[in-house]
């Protein structure tokens, strides 16, 4: 199996949760939204590792999408939602009592 290949059973194994998920009760909405900004960001970097660029240790979608558009403009469509799940890669992912500095976690 080709690496572009595993990124997107990866992503299809967090669209599985995130569709579970939204069937789910209230209590579980956190993973849910957090399992479908994962499938984005998985999905994202497959197709970068299709195209044969480095994958880079980054959460950020626009950044993805960005370099995505590079090889194909209609990966510009998808900034918007882009923009709309970013956060929820930490947003609901970790305890409030810390604070996102950068990328690194500091607590009070």
């Amino acid at each position: 199996m080709q690496v572009h290949e595993r990124w997107l059973r990866k992503a299809e194994s967090d669209l599985k949760l995130a569709r579970k998920g939204a069937l789910g009760d209230e209590d579980t909405l956190d993973s849910t939204i957090f399992h479908t900004q994962q499938c984005a960001e998985k999905s994202l970097k497959a197709y970068l590792a299709f195209k044969e660029q480095p994958l880079r240790k980054i959460h950020d979608l626009e950044w993805l999408v960005k370099q995505c558009g590079k090889f194909d403009s209609d990966f510009m469509e998808l900034f918007d939602m882009a923009v709309l799940l970013n956060p929820y890669c930490f947003e609901f992912r970790y305890p409030t009592d810390y604070e996102l500095d950068e990328g690194r976690f500091k607590s009070d």
